[in-house]
């Protein structure tokens, strides 16, 4: 048995190529858009989330302003009162000339002993004040020509650490001014320089800076004062967001970094939103693409198969005149007809010119798509006129179930596989050859069978023919099952199939089966 193979199969192989290439191409090309546009977007929105954080920096920086103000303003007016206070000047001589705490009590000693005025203190008075506005002030450094002694105010409770180090320069956690302190009795003298120390969880509380990775007061002697922990500011990555702001009255600059993990946490779920709905755009534009490629494809195929089509169609109507109507075959035709007038001068010879005439007339003014029962009316007559031409020694039967009768088809190509018979499987020495042509349903497939009693094929030579039809790019231009094969395939956009196989009765018996799919794609062509 030979099973000749749809051509249909090759031509879906590379379709289905084509189509995952096209595709994939259109997939990258959908998601390098949506990933611009997102981009693009995202670029907008940090330009905006940028802003936004600036005017918060902003905010932030004018309040942290407007407290150090206060202190200050508070601290001039204590240091003013001070100097209205030859106790309290006197007190703060003695401290910065003390060099250890027995010395500055000793000489309030002294001092108490040559007046009967309470003798006021100025870490007393720096209590005081502390208790009175409720002031984030903590320490006082009193930087002298010999010495540096510190007053811690913790709890209410005061404690001395005479000529003990400081080292104000670099990160600190605290804010700290600076007030130069003069001696009025001593035409304005500078003695020294106090730094007051304030606690800068009091200056920035209920501050909110959650929007940034680090945050810090920087003053013009290179000290840092950290308001928000976090990355080392000496570290800070190129996509990170460096916001300054100067403050007018003071030498302070609030510094704030912020990197885009930062505002895509501040600004959650927009991020998350934007890449959802640029997930779905691009679902959608491939889902679209795809559409449009499977049909563009579909659309060069079905062009590809029509124009095919009708060269097939014309080739064979040219191949079939060549082949059928030539000189030869006429003459042996009219050369049948004319020995069996003159044999026997009856009415079958009327029959076989109207056969053959009618023959003619099919082949000529059908349209190339047809129903299944014209093509059967043109083997009918064509098998008559073979009929008659073989002198007695052939009959036939043709068998076509009436469901089928509508079944469209090409025109003219049962005739071929017919005549394969005649052809090779024709015995002259036998009285007796049978043809018969069955076209029937099986299962989900339309099923025309041929099958005769003449000669069998030779196991080699079924071989060549099924080599032969297995590569249809070889084909020789003849109009036998190859041919048959390829427009029936053409026509109804594959799932044809031809089997060929010699019968164990005697005989060949050539199947043509048109699938279920096939099927389909034939009746467009009502």
């Amino acid at each position: 048995m030979i099973a000749i193979t749809a051509p249909g199969d090759k031509h879906n192989m590379f379709s289905d190529r084509e189509f995952r290439f096209k595709f994939l191409l259109a997939a990258v090309g959908a998601l390098l858009v949506a990933a611009l546009i997102t981009a693009a977007i995202y670029a907008i929105l940090r330009s905006g989330w940028v802003a936004e954080a600036q005017n918060r920096s902003i905010q932030l920086g004018n309040t942290i302003e407007q407290r150090l103000q206060n202190e200050d303003d508070l601290l001039a007016l204590q240091i003013t009162s001070m100097y209205a206070s030859a106790p309290l000047m006197n007190d703060i001589l003695d401290l910065f000339r003390s060099k250890t705490s027995r010395d500055y009590l000793d000489a309030r000693l002294r001092r108490s002993r040559m007046t009967s005025a309470s003798i006021r203190s100025f870490p007393e008075y720096i209590r005081a004040y502390i208790h009175r506005y409720r002031s984030s002030l903590y320490q006082i450094v009193l930087h002298g020509e010999d010495a540096t002694h510190i007053l811690s105010y913790s709890g209410g409770e005061l404690a001395y650490a005479f000529d003990a180090p400081f080292a104000p320069q670099g990160i600190q956690n605290d804010v700290a001014m600076q007030k130069a302190i003069y001696n009025p009795a001593g035409n304005y003298e500078k003695i020294g320089e106090v730094s007051f120390l304030f606690r800068t969880s009091d200056i920035v509380r209920d501050l909110d800076f959650s929007a940034f990775t680090w945050a810090a007061l920087t003053d013009g002697n290179g000290n840092v004062f950290e308001l928000k922990n976090g990355s080392n500011p000496k570290a800070i990555a190129l996509e990170r967001v460096a916001l300054i702001q100067d403050f007018s009255r003071f030498s302070f600059q609030l510094v704030t970094f912020m990197d885009d993990a930062a505002m895509i946490r501040s600004n959650f779920p927009i991020p998350l939103i934007l890449v959802a709905v640029m997930l779905t755009l691009s679902a959608i534009s491939i889902s679209f693409l795809a559409h449009v490629i499977r049909f563009t494809i579909q659309r060069k195929q079905h062009i590809q198969t029509e124009f095919q089509l009708k060269i097939q169609q014309q080739q064979a109507e040219m191949r079939m005149l060549q082949s059928q109507i030539n000189p030869h075959f006429l003459y042996n035709t009219l050369e049948a007809i004319s020995s069996q007038a003159l044999l026997n001068k009856n009415r079958p010879v009327a029959d076989a010119i109207t056969a053959l005439g009618s023959l003619f007339r099919q082949m000529t003014n059908l349209p190339s798509h047809i129903s299944m029962k014209d093509e059967m009316d043109i083997l009918r007559t064509y098998l008559r006129v073979m009929e008659i031409k073989c002198a007695g020694s052939f009959c036939y039967q043709v068998e076509l179930e009436p469901d089928l009768e509508k079944f469209q088809t090409v025109k003219f190509w049962l005739q071929p596989l017919a005549e394969n018979f005649f052809s090779h499987g024709y015995d002259l020495a036998s009285p007796y050859n049978l043809l018969i042509v069955r076209c029937y349903k099986d299962n989900r497939a339309v099923c025309i069978d041929l099958l005769d009693n003449g000669q069998p094929i030779p196991e080699e030579r079924l071989a060549l023919i099924h080599d032969s039809l297995s590569q249809p790019e070889k084909a020789d231009g003849g109009i036998g099952l190859r041919n048959v094969h390829s427009r029936l395939n053409l026509f109804y956009g594959g799932g044809v199939s031809i089997t060929v196989s010699n019968s164990e009765e005697g005989g060949v018996i050539v199947r043509v089966r048109i699938h279920e799919t096939a099927t389909k794609g034939g009746q467009q062509h009502v």
